[in-house]
């Protein structure tokens, strides 16, 4: 599928979820077991782990339609760039969406410096890399900040990885950083970023 085409399908199907319209797609006895031998997902979607940000429901996408790596933030780490290699590399992936979101708690506990002891520092601290804050400085607010390391986490994959960046520059693949808004349902494409050329001007 058409890049073009691909983010249309995804913010169509976005649009359905908030206007509570879905139609469920993909999700029958014939779509699941025309897939058991094969797949070919149109877009890969990077996102949190949290429970309120599902891809395929908030996209209104259904069985083989869409690759999903969840990680709070999100953040990236050398398995997630290793899926991403594979997923564009093995399965033709053309489009790659790195999704925040509305009240994130990883970028709160990020913004607020918080020490844990549940083994999450290491995703905060990266956190707090990519928003390009300091100890002292919080100055950003959460939606400013979710949207900041969404920007980071799509120039870091153009940058980390050689397969990434060559899909990039023939042409093969296309970036896109998205928001979504918990209360409203809706998501947003981020623009003004060197790392891809989205489809419409969103949220700069």
């Amino acid at each position: 599928m058409q890049k073009e085409l691909a983010i249309r399908k995804l913010l169509d199907g976005n649009s359905r979820f908030a206007a509570n319209k879905c139609i469920h797609p993909n999700i029958d006895f014939e779509r699941r077991f025309g897939t058991l031998e094969s797949q070919s997902p149109f877009a890969l979607v990077i996102t949190c782990f949290d429970s309120r940000v599902p891809p395929e429901i908030i996209f209104d996408q259904g069985i083989g339609d869409l690759l999903v790596l969840r990680i709070p933030g999100p953040v990236l780490n050398e398995d997630i760039i290793g899926s991403v290699e594979y997923a564009v590399t093995g399965l033709n992936i053309s489009l790659i969406l790195v999704m925040g979101h509305e009240n994130c708690a990883a970028v709160k506990l990020a913004l607020n410096n918080t020490k844990t002891l549940i083994g999450v520092d290491k995703i905060t601290k990266a956190l707090r890399e990519n928003i390009g804050i300091t100890t002292t400085d919080i100055n950003y607010t959460m939606d400013e900040a979710s949207i900041k390391n969404v920007k980071t986490v799509c120039s870091q994959l153009n940058g980390e990885s050689e397969m990434v960046s060559s899909a990039i520059k023939q042409k093969k693949l296309e970036i896109i950083g998205l928001y979504y808004h918990l209360e409203t349902g809706i998501t947003e494409i981020i623009s003004d970023n060197n790392w891809s050329k989205p489809c419409a001007k969103t949220i700069s």
